[in-house]
């Protein structure tokens, strides 16, 4: 009977022995598994986030700017266009696409007359703008774009800098616009005409 109750005995050791191993080595097993999960976790934030947020970083300057321009899709402003003594030239669309890409549209493009310097110009049909943009200082950027003048004599290049309030609902900047001719001239080369220097502001065009 004793020799029964020892042999009982052994095989419950024995038993328990051997689930405990299992259990053990289960929770190793799980926890090399939990060990590989954050490892590789912790990869793709190093490949694939903090760049992207250096990046950015980098790129947005005091005002922290460069979030929204790069990332919610572009940003739109209505415009008024001045002179250096505040004397008004235009209004326009100013559009800055999230893929670097510059729009513009003004008033005086597709009329007959055009106010500059409180004088009227004639011949003012020309073309929209287009063009392409990269981030500047202090969360500004800087842009530059072409239009065509339809006499086929003369191509604008506008050269702009653009700095944004810290919301990014308004925008200041300046606009350089100088001619090449003949029209087959290359206006992103160096010489041209210039033809002025003017001041813009504007309001984001929300939706």
């Amino acid at each position: 009977m004793q020799h029964a109750v020892l042999n009982r005995a052994t095989v419950r050791v024995a038993n328990t022995t051997d689930v405990s191993g299992r259990v053990t080595a289960d929770n190793v097993n799980v926890e090399r598994i939990h060990n590989r999960i954050r490892r590789v976790c912790a990869l793709v934030t190093a490949t694939l986030i903090l760049p992207s947020l250096s990046y950015a970083q980098n790129n947005q300057g005091d005002n922290n700017q460069g979030d929204d321009l790069f990332s919610n899709n572009g940003l739109s402003y209505l415009i008024t266009i001045t002179t250096d003594t505040q004397a008004f030239v235009a209004r326009g669309v100013l559009t800055f696409h999230a893929d670097h890409t510059v729009s513009s549209i003004l008033t005086g493009q597709g009329q007959p007359t055009v106010i500059f310097q409180g004088q009227k110009l004639t011949g003012s049909f020309f073309s929209s703008q287009l063009g392409s943009w990269k981030f500047g200082n202090a969360g500004g950027l800087v842009a530059r774009t072409i239009f065509f003048d339809f006499t086929n004599v003369i191509i604008d290049r506008l050269d702009y800098t653009a700095t944004f309030a810290s919301n990014r609902r308004q925008v200041t900047g300046t606009i350089t616009i100088t001619d090449f001719a003949p029209f087959t001239a290359d206006p992103l080369g160096e010489g041209g005409t210039p033809f002025g220097h003017f001041n813009f502001t504007g309001t984001l065009v929300t939706p």
